[in-house]
């Protein structure tokens, strides 16, 4: 008997396991046409005395509404449920799904009402594998997969069957949400230009539905009736390209007794303009955030929802604002607008360092003008044809800021602290001063070092770089450049540039260090040192910078101009006892312009 039992505990056991692998694998490689599996989780993990409004729609309410920027503005606890393309006829079972958190408020993106009707396969199963094991969802899939085969019909069951194959196509995607995913808000619409159609739309006569779409809306409102949260349906800004069909969907819902609201006629109020419109049905980042600040404030007043950031003991106040702030950063991050990167970093929040190279001045229209000028920039790149410039805005002041004249041939070098003592250190060099861009950073250069404005952006709150980009202002289109550039370093004992040479030895002559193309020398100092002075000959016709750095900082830098007079190699002699005495544990030499190859002959120090 008792070997039985054992026995039937062990079976038990593995087919315990068995079932948690098969789940396991069964959530890996289930992948709709987009991995919303993250934005169902955080819905179904959220507690439902807490979930006040639930946002339903497809790939555009996912743009559109940033649960984060609601909460953080106006208080409001709210989670999507959203998926790409969703089918219009998916509706009255993501309303049955969203009553489970008891929310005060269902808003229902009321343009996808007009969407297709399970006839995308994609939209279905990415809906389908994304509910949570239900009654629900089985009816769900029976009246969505009618019209598929019985091998796609495998996703009402067990998605793995069907997502089996999917092995080479895991990624980390499976396992973590992406960093443009903020509570299901999608940051991927960066850049717009065009502004919806606004309260001209609402004039459009009623254009009659097709029959199918008409009894999917009965049945919607069929079910609207059985909830017990007010119900809205939402038309977020958009070109108005189905305005009379908005229209009939209008007098429907209002004659059963439900809102209806159309933010077209609010662009104003909203505070809309070029570059929060991507087109189509989509907002940008930007537009978004200004629609779900408005609309957490209209729906707030309207349904008197509570402001949760005032009630103590709300267990999800501290996502939300972890997660506001990851968005932010993200935001900076991905910013490409000139315009509205500006008034993204315009924060007290933020020290903003700026340098320029080459040339900034020629795009630079009034609009791009006022925006610096709010930062308290008094003299900017703005008329000044391939001048040096460079400025820091340090938590909202201006700490420095000074700019050559037009095709000066003068490279301007700066180097202070910010307000909570972190070391920085700017060169701007224009097209005649040489042609580039430098901004240190407590010890680390951070600029791209690309033609225009090279901006670094210091976060005063985590004490850490969170951006580093480059606006091409010589041009109108105002091009965004990031990365910044990867030198490959030549590791060099300092003995081994102890061998004397003369002014006049060629470049390239025997014994010389050669730079290749994308390097820097990185010469090690025994112990820790102190100099006086340091002697190094260098290829004449090159521009260089010395660096000066303890355990891998930059601590000072000095600049060695070209001089196209002289052939091969010329002695520079620095004075390093200007502000006392100088330590360090390594030496850089940096190219920073080429005519052609680049050497250093030898290198020696005063003590």
């Amino acid at each position: 008997m008792g070997k039985k039992c054992v026995d039937l505990v062990k079976i038990a056991l593995f087919l315990l396991l068995l079932i948690c692998f098969v789940s396991l694998l069964d959530r890996i490689l289930a992948n709709g046409t987009d991995n919303h599996k993250y934005l169902f989780r955080d819905f179904y993990d959220a507690p439902a005395d807490e979930v006040d409004v639930v946002y339903m729609g497809p790939s555009s309410a996912g743009w559109s509404w940033n649960p984060a920027v609601a909460y953080h503005e106006n208080g409001v606890g709210s989670q999507l449920l959203t998926s790409e393309r969703l089918p219009a006829d998916a509706f009255p079972y993501l309303l049955k799904e969203a009553a489970l958190k008891r929310p005060k408020l269902y808003i229902i993106d009321a343009e996808q009402l007009l969407g297709s009707l399970s006839g995308d396969f994609a939209a279905v199963q990415s809906v389908l594998i994304n509910l949570r094991r239900s009654a629900n969802r089985q009816d769900a899939a029976s009246d969505m997969l009618e019209n598929y085969s019985k091998e796609e019909q495998q996703v009402r069951y067990l998605p793995l069957l069907y997502f089996h194959n999917r092995w080479k196509e895991v990624s980390r995607r499976d396992f973590e949400p992406v960093d443009y995913d903020f509570m299901g808000f999608s940051l991927r619409s960066v850049q717009g230009s065009e502004m919806p159609q606004g309260r001209e739309q609402l004039e459009a006569p009623p254009q009659e539905l097709s029959k199918e779409h008409v009894e999917n809306l009965e049945e919607v409102l069929r079910v609207c009736g059985q909830l017990d949260g007010k119900v809205l349906f939402m038309i977020a800004p958009n070109d108005g390209g189905s305005a009379g069909a908005y229209s009939s969907i209008r007098g429907r819902v209002e004659a059963a007794g439900f809102d209806y609201l159309n933010a077209s006629a609010y662009l104003e109020e909203i505070g809309m303009e070029p570059g929060d419109f991507e087109g189509g049905r989509h907002l940008t980042v930007y537009g978004a955030e200004k629609y779900t600040t408005w609309l957490s404030g209209w729906i707030t007043q309207t349904y008197g929802l509570k402001d949760r950031r005032a009630e103590a003991g709300y267990q999800e106040a501290q996502r939300y604002e972890e997660t506001y702030q990851a968005y932010q950063k993200e935001k900076i991050g991905r910013g490409v607008m000139f315009g509205k990167y500006l008034e993204t970093i315009l924060n007290p929040r933020y020290s903003v360092l700026l340098a320029v190279r080459d040339e900034a001045s020629q795009g630079l229209g009034e609009e791009i003008l006022q925006k610096l000028r709010q930062f308290g920039l008094e003299q900017t790149p703005a008329g000044r044809y391939r001048a040096s410039y460079y400025a820091v805005v340090d938590q909202g002041n201006l700490l420095l800021e000074q700019a050559t004249e037009a095709e000066s041939n003068e490279m301007l070098h700066a180097s202070g602290t910010l307000a909570d003592g972190t070391p920085f250190i700017l060169q701007s060099a224009g097209w005649n001063a040489g042609n580039y861009a430098s901004i240190i950073v407590n010890g680390i250069e951070y600029a791209v070092n690309a033609r225009g404005i090279n901006i670094v952006v210091y976060d005063n709150l985590t004490k850490e770089v969170i951006d580093s980009v480059a606006f091409d202002t010589c041009v109108p289109e105002l091009t965004a450049v990031r990365g910044i550039p990867k030198q490959e370093e030549l590791e060099v004992e300092l003995s081994a540039l102890s061998e004397p040479k003369e002014e006049g030895t060629a470049w390239n002559a025997p014994g010389n260090l050669m730079i290749p193309e994308g390097h820097l020398v990185n010469i090690h100092v025994p112990d820790s040192r102190s100099a006086k002075a340091l002697q190094v000959f260098l290829d004449a016709d090159d521009r260089y910078q010395i660096q000066f750095c303890i355990q891998e900082k930059i601590h000072t830098v000095y600049t060695v101009s070209q001089d196209t007079e002289k052939k091969g190699l010329r002695e520079v002699s620095l004075d390093l006892s200007a502000d006392g005495v100088m330590e360090f544990d390594s030496i850089r030499i940096v190219p920073v312009q080429r005519n052609g190859g680049c050497s250093v002959g030898c290198l020696s120090m005063q003590i």
